[in-house]
């Protein structure tokens, strides 16, 4: 399996255009890993409402996350 020693969790705010033209905030949420090698590898993408602890449990309990990974440190990339 795959080993990510360090891996961010972040979310960007986007405003959207609805069908109905309307625009309103939704967050696309970055699980970024960084390997044994010290290269980065995008992990995932999510697409949310907002940005809050229940989404990013989800994003954790995501078995192509959760199921292959081995973080020794998590956080924001600002750390």
């Amino acid at each position: 399996a795959p080993v990510w020693p360090i891996v961010y969790f972040d979310g960007i705010v986007v405003h959207v255009r609805g069908a109905n033209g309307r625009v309103s905030p939704h967050t696309i949420y970055v699980a970024l890993g960084v390997n044994l090698e010290g290269r980065k590898e995008l992990l995932g993408l999510w697409l949310g409402e907002t940005e809050g602890a229940k989404f990013w449990l989800s994003v954790l309990t995501d078995p192509t996350v959760a199921g292959s990974t081995f973080i020794n440190r998590c956080g924001p990339p600002s750390c």
